[in-house]
């Protein structure tokens, strides 16, 4: 008996193994070409661009309107002004590509933490789940034998840290 779950396991492990560090170098991967997009020039956020009613600073509604985190704003704008000056705004860019990266890894062991936990559930073996997280948000789509596996599954994925929720696409085999 020991000598089976210990098989399992390995088995588990050299399937998790692979798909970990494909995401963990996707990641890295992802965070470099981040970083080589926002210094090319015509690339990099502009001021300018920005600064839509050219008043010579960058408001909180324009910066949204142009997709900047508000907490690379609110950090940026260190006099609570509610404005960024040039200077404000180079330090807001920078924080809002670090927010975006970090959003990306973190959904990639979101993922793979809720990918874990499936694998490592009984009633679930043998079951092909795809899991895709973006922003918190988990998708479960595949096959299952009946709508037990479907909710437990479902309570998995949910009960994972970083989850804020659940679509549950999986189906019963017909």
């Amino acid at each position: 008996m020991k000598y089976s779950a210990l098989t399992w396991q390995n088995k588990a492990a050299q399937t998790l193994l692979p798909s970990i560090l494909l995401m963990l170098i996707g990641a890295a991967s992802a965070a470099g070409s981040v970083h080589a997009v926002s210094t090319s020039e015509s690339d990099k956020p502009s001021f300018v661009k920005y600064d839509t009613n050219q008043d010579g600073f960058v408001s909180l509604e324009e910066s949204k309107t142009r997709g900047m985190q508000m907490k690379a704003f609110e950090e940026a704008d260190l006099n609570r002004d509610g404005k960024l000056t040039k200077e404000e705004f180079v330090k807001a860019a920078s924080i809002d590509g670090r927010v975006k990266v970090t959003e990306f890894v973190d959904d990639s062991v979101v993922t793979a933490k809720v990918k874990t936990r499936l694998l490592k559930n009984s009633l679930l073996k043998g079951m092909q789940v795809h899991v895709e997280t973006n922003k918190g948000t988990v998708q479960l789509s595949g096959f299952a034998d009946n709508d037990r596996q479907i909710a437990t599954a479902a309570q998995i994925a949910a009960g994972v840290e970083g989850v804020n929720k659940v679509v549950n696409d999986l189906v019963v085999k017909k």
